[in-house]
């Protein structure tokens, strides 16, 4: 998932904001659809100075006026990992930094806010060679240099 924050109080607060958004959402997740903690990831992102307009801005030059916040969710299946960003998605747009107070609206640079990357692979490759010396696996070379 994607989104982007203009909000002057949200960009300047956004470790604690994000923080909050992976917290709150692993609870919504875990009472919504009856997962465990360890049956899922939230990994959440910031991302991308000037994620909005970029280089359109016109004003604020040279502060840091917006950034992009990036979910990335890990399950089981690509279905749980859907249904843990059907979740979110409300949070990662609405979420309020403090109890009582307006509700923030960011964006979503497109729509749906998620993508179904399917599969996720991970490559590991050992080698395992049997040794009768220690030292037989490695070619030493000596230089011998010597001034005159």
């Amino acid at each position: 998932m994607l989104a982007t924050i203009r909000e002057k109080y949200y960009v300047d607060n956004v470790v604690r904001w994000t923080e909050k958004l992976k917290e709150l959402g692993k609870e919504k997740v875990i009472a919504n659809l009856s997962l465990n903690n360890c049956d899922f990831d939230i990994d959440v992102r910031i991302i991308g100075r000037d994620a909005t307009l970029g280089n359109q801005e016109k004003f604020f030059l040279g502060d840091l006026r917006e950034v992009g916040i990036l979910v990335i969710i890990t399950a089981s299946t690509q279905k749980i990992s859907t249904q843990i960003a059907a979740v979110l998605n409300p949070y990662l747009l609405h979420l309020p930094f403090q109890e009582n107070t307006a509700l923030p609206t960011f964006s979503f640079p497109f729509s749906p806010a998620s993508i179904d990357k399917g599969e996720l692979y991970e490559f590991a490759l050992n080698h395992v060679e049997i040794l009768n010396n220690p030292c037989e696996g490695f070619k030493f070379l000596v230089n011998e240099v010597r001034y005159a």
